[in-house]
């Protein structure tokens, strides 16, 4: 047994670097009017498509659906219209994608600074029962989030 020698590297300094990037996720306008639409119907945002910008990194984005509302009314989102359900979906390309409650990838291995666009489908609900109200404007969001996909 070997005491009080100590055994130091050449160098014990370790360098370390790092560039910094932002990762995010910017659109061309956040607000999307279908207008009247009577109940089992659909509507393409009519503005059309939507441009998701990414920010100094690689990202995927991600896209998460939420329940419609109106004062204490309230449409449940699901991948189809039924009773007081309705459908939120994202198309890109050719590819038309359901929103849900939890997060999806909508676009994956964005470069930096890249653009991808993308539309909006409303279907309103089959029938309406306790949770309809008619002639009144229903409210509901869509999140994009950016994540690294370095």
């Amino acid at each position: 047994m070997v005491v009080g020698v100590a055994v130091q590297a050449a160098d014990p300094i370790v360098t370390a670097t790092v560039t910094p990037g932002e990762i995010s996720v910017s659109v061309d306008r956040n607000t999307v009017g279908y207008g009247i639409m009577l109940l089992n119907d659909s509507k393409v945002d009519p503005l059309g498509a939507i441009t998701a910008t990414a920010g100094t990194s690689e990202v995927d984005i991600n896209f998460t659906g939420a329940d419609a509302t109106y004062s204490t009314y309230i449409w449940t989102l699901a991948g189809t219209p039924g009773t007081d359900i309705y459908e939120h979906s994202a198309t890109i390309n050719t590819t038309e994608t359901a929103l849900t409650t939890s997060a999806q990838t909508l676009v994956s291995d964005l470069t930096a600074g890249a653009s991808e666009d993308f539309t909006l489908k409303m279907y309103t609900p089959t029938t309406g029962s306790t949770e309809t109200s008619l002639g009144n404007e229903y409210s509901t969001t869509v999140t994009l989030t950016a994540i690294s996909s370095l």
